[in-house]
């Protein structure tokens, strides 16, 4: 069995607010987050278990979600080796 990945979820709220964490994720668990990904998009909600607490942020107060490392199976609508221009 592999050793888990730390993974860094940050979310990005529509008022400017930034929620930064971390988990841990095995192999399997990094190849199915494409489809959890697009499969919590649909949601109308993001929850999010932290030590105790279970926070759910409505979707329509997300501005952006960046997950660092990107997922190895994407979701349908990425676009792939994509650079920033400044």
């Amino acid at each position: 069995m592999s050793s888990p990945t730390e993974v860094s979820v940050k979310v990005n709220l529509v008022h400017g607010e930034q929620l930064t964490f971390t988990i841990e994720r095995d192999e399997k668990q990094l190849r199915n987050a494409g489809n959890n990904i697009e499969n919590g998009m649909k949601s109308n909600y993001l929850g999010v278990e932290l030590e105790d607490c279970l926070t759910l942020i409505p979707m329509h107060n997300v501005a952006t979600i960046e997950i660092s490392p990107a997922p190895m199976v994407l979701i349908q609508h990425v676009v792939k080796g994509v650079r920033r221009v400044t």
